[in-house]
C-alpha cells in the first residue's frame, strides 16, 4: 500500500521536476569542513559578557569620546561667562623712539632786556627766576618716551546680561550632559544589538548543524532502505537535495557568525578583530510590565527631552539678554597712568575714576532685530520641546507594542517547537516502519528546523525589543532586568 502511494506521488511529478532532482543528485558533493581562515576555529578569540561589552564600549567608543569633549567645551564656556561678573583689568605699555626731542620757546630775545634789578625785594628775585626760566627752551618730549597704563572696567547695567548669559551657558552645559547620557545609551543599544545578534547567529548555526547531522542520518537510513527495495530512488534524491540545502545554510550561518562577532568587536571599540559573547543563563526571560501613566512620566525624563528642555531654557535667557541690549550700558572706570620722557609740562603720574555710558541711539534697527530673532528662537525651542515630548511618548508606545508582540511570539514559538519536534518524532517512527515517505520525513524535518530557528530568533528579538524600549523610555540599557513601570513611577 505504501509503495503504491509512493508510486502515485512520483507519477504526479512533472518532467522538469524529475530533471532537477536527478541533476541535484549528480551535483551534490560532500561539503568539506570549514578551514581556519573561514571560521577561525583554531584561534581563541576573547570572550566577553554583556556587562563587559557595555563597559568596554563606554570607555572606547569614539562617539562617547566626542560627546565628552563637547561637554568639556560647554563647561569651559560656562566658566568663561561667569568671569564677566568681575571687573576687566587691562595693562597697556609703550616704548617709543622719536626722530628728535621736542622743545618749545616761550619768549623771544627781547625778554633778556628786562632789568629785574630795578624791582625791589623778593619780587626782583622772582623776576630774575622767571626771566631765566622763560629765556630757555622748554622740553615737551624727549627722543625716547615710555608709558604705562592700568585700567579697570566694571560693568553695571550689563550685569543683567551677564547673569542671563551665565544662565544660558549653564543650561547648555546641562543639555550637553543629557546628550552625553543619550549618546552612551545609543552606543549601549548598538552594543546590545550586536551582542544578541552574535548569540542568535551562533545558536542558529547550532540548529543548522544539528539539522545537517539529522539529515545525514536520514540519508544513510534512506540508502539502506533503497538497497533493500523499500523506497524509490526519487525519495533518496529528495533527502540528498535537502541535505545539500541544509549544508549551505550551515555555511551561511558560519560566515554570518564571523561577521557578527566582528561587528561586536567594532561596536565596543575592541582592539581584537572578533569577540565571542558569553551564553546567557538558561531560561532567562526578562519581565515586561508597563503602566501607561508611569510610561508618560518616565518619557518626560528622557535624555533627548531633557537636553531640548535645557536648550529651551538657554533660548529664553538669550532672549532676555538681547532685550537688555536695548537700554544704555553703564560701566565704572578706574585708570592709573605713568609717563616717562614727556617733559616738564606733563605730570608723570595721573589717575582718575568715573562712569562711562554707551548707547547706540540709532543702529538701523540692528539691536531690535536681534531681540526679535532671540524671541523667535525661544518660541521655536518651546514648540520643538512640546513636539518632542509628544513624539517621544508615541515612540515609547510603539516600542512597548513591539516588545509585547515579541514576547508573545516567543511564547508561541516554544509551543510550536514542542509540537514540531513531536511531529518529527512521529513521522520519523513511521518512516522507519515504512509507513511514511521521504517527503513526509523531509517536511517534518523542515518544520522542526523552522520551529527551532524561530524560537532562537524570537527570543533574541524580544531581548533587543526590551533594550529598544528601555532606550525609548530613557532607562539604562540593561535588557536582562526587563522593564517594570507600575504605580506611576519609574524604577
Amino acid at each position: 500500500m505504501v509503495r503504491a502511494v509512493q508510486t502515485a506521488r512520483v507519477s504526479q511529478m512533472s518532467s522538469m521536476h524529475r530533471l532537477l532532482v536527478i541533476l541535484a543528485a549528480f551535483t551534490v558533493l560532500p561539503v568539506p569542513p570549514a578551514t581556519a581562515s573561514q571560521v577561525g576555529a583554531d584561534i581563541a578569540w576573547p570572550d566577553v559578557s554583556l556587562e563587559e561589552a557595555l563597559q568596554m564600549a563606554a570607555r572606547s567608543n569614539p562617539r562617547n569620546e566626542v560627546s565628552r569633549w563637547s561637554l568639556e567645551a560647554a563647561s569651559a564656556q560656562r566658566k568663561q561667562a561667569r568671569s564677566y561678573f568681575l571687573p576687566t583689568v587691562g595693562v597697556q605699555a609703550s616704548a617709543l623712539w622719536w626722530d628728535d626731542s621736542l622743545y618749545v620757546e616761550l619768549a623771544d630775545e627781547s625778554l633778556t632786556d628786562v632789568d629785574c634789578t630795578t624791582i625791589p625785594g623778593d619780587f626782583g628775585t622772582m623776576c630774575e627766576s622767571l626771566v631765566g626760566s622763560l629765556s630757555q627752551p622748554w622740553l615737551l618730549r624727549e627722543q625716547a618716551t615710555q608709558s604705562l597704563e592700568l585700567k579697570a572696567v566694571q560693568p553695571i547695567t550689563s550685569l543683567y546680561n551677564v547673569q542671563q548669559g551665565l544662565k544660558a551657558r549653564r543650561a547648555l552645559e546641562q543639555a550637553e550632559e543629557a546628550q552625553l547620557r543619550g549618546t552612551e545609551s545609543s552606543v549601549a543599544l548598538e552594543v546590545v544589538k550586536a551582542y544578541f545578534k552574535a548569540l542568535e547567529v551562533r545558536h542558529l548555526e547550532e540548529v543548522a548543524s544539528a539539522g545537517t547531522e539529522s539529515l545525514q542520518a536520514h540519508l544513510q537510513q534512506g540508502q539502506a532502505f533503497l538497497d533493500a527495495g523499500i523506497i524509490g530512488r526519487n525519495e533518496l534524491l529528495q533527502i540528498q537535495v535537502a541535505l545539500a540545502e541544509t549544508r549551505l545554510d550551515l555555511t551561511r550561518a558560519r560566515k554570518g557568525l564571523i561577521l557578527a562577532e566582528r561587528n561586536l568587536a567594532f561596536r565596543v571599540g575592541a582592539t581584537e578583530p572578533r569577540l565571542v559573547p558569553h551564553d546567557l543563563p538558561a531560561g532567562t526571560l526578562p519581565p515586561l510590565e508597563v503602566d501607561s501613566r508611569a510610561m508618560a512620566a518616565q518619557v518626560a525624563s528622557r535624555y533627548d527631552v531633557a537636553a531640548l528642555s535645557y536648550k529651551a531654557q538657554a533660548a529664553l535667557a538669550a532672549r532676555n539678554a538681547a532685550r537688555a541690549d536695548l537700554v544704555p550700558q553703564v560701566a565704572a572706570l578706574a585708570t592709573w597712568e605713568r609717563y616717562w620722557g614727556l617733559g616738564d609740562l606733563t605730570d608723570s603720574n595721573a589717575w582718575y575714576v568715573g562712569l562711562g555710558l554707551e548707547w547706540d541711539v540709532w543702529d538701523w534697527g540692528r539691536t531690535y532685530q536681534q531681540a526679535r530673532q532671540a524671541d523667535a528662537q525661544a518660541n521655536q525651542a518651546s514648540a520643538g520641546l512640546r513636539a518632542l515630548r509628544e513624539g517621544a511618548l508615541m515612540q515609547a508606545s510603539s516600542a512597548l507594542n513591539d516588545a509585547e508582540i515579541a514576547l508573545e511570539a516567543y511564547q508561541v514559538s516554544k509551543i510550536t517547537k514542542q509540537q514540531a519536534e513531536e511531529n518529527l518524532r512521529i513521522v520519523n517512527a513511521r518512516f522507519e516502519s515504512h509507513m511514511a515517505s521521504a517527503t513526509d520525513l523531509l517536511d517534518a524535518e523542515a518544520l522542526a528546523l523552522k520551529a527551532r530557528s524561530q524560537q532562537v530568533s524570537s527570543y533574541y528579538d524580544y531581548l533587543v525589543d526590551i533594550s529598544i524600549l528601555q532606550d525609548a523610555l530613557g532607562l539604562p540599557i540593561d535588557p536582562m532586568t526587563g522593564v517594570l513601570l507600575a504605580g506611576g513611577a519609574s524604577p
